[in-house]
């Protein structure tokens, strides 16, 4: 084997090596580790939950801020998602066990990727209670970063992400644990 083979051979790898660390390098977000986590809204555990302000399909308006104090479970779906539809009666035993609690159940429908006829006749036929948003333009979709239905996020009374539950159907028991959790806590 000749010297330029073998410096060829280890030399590319390790040059790319090099210039990956150094793209890493300048193009990585700088977020400031002392920086207060309540002040920056992201849609993950951890972070305050980013703020909303949606219609029911009633037409009234709902917004994430002035449901503060209470502890807030946000469901985003559709009426042509599989897993969606199978886990509502879930959500809606959820939603009358905890009824008498310090706590709201939302779903966010993407309606800008879904037929608002289909959507009612879905909450018809599942005999749905708990509020339903419309997310008409998929501003609230994108904030929370929602790329796959259904996703679930659990929001403590003060506005922090507890919890991001992503897929379906969820698990009647497994939401019981997180929900009681985070209500003793209070």
């Amino acid at each position: 084997m000749t010297i330029i083979s073998h410096l060829s051979r280890y030399s590319i790898p390790l040059i790319l090596t090099v210039l990956g660390g150094l793209w890493i390098t300048v193009s990585r977000v700088n977020l400031d580790i002392s920086e207060n986590k309540s002040s920056i809204e992201h849609p993950f555990t951890g972070f305050q939950a980013p703020e909303f302000n949606l219609p029911t399909i009633d037409g009234e308006a709902i917004s994430l801020s002035d449901l503060q104090g209470s502890l807030i479970l946000v469901n985003f779906w559709a009426s042509w998602c599989p897993p969606c539809k199978i886990e509502m009666p879930t959500l809606q035993r959820t939603f009358i066990n905890y009824q008498n609690e310090n706590f709201i159940l939302l779903g966010i429908n993407t309606a800008y990727q879904d037929d608002v006829i289909n959507v009612q006749k879905s909450l018809t036929e599942m005999d749905i209670t708990f509020p339903i948003l419309l997310d008409n333009q998929g501003i609230v979709t994108k904030k929370y970063q929602v790329t796959a239905l259904p996703k679930t996020f659990l929001i403590s009374s003060n506005g922090f992400i507890l919890d991001v539950m992503i897929g379906g159907p969820l698990s009647e028991t497994s939401l019981k644990i997180k929900i009681d959790s985070a209500l003793s806590e209070k």
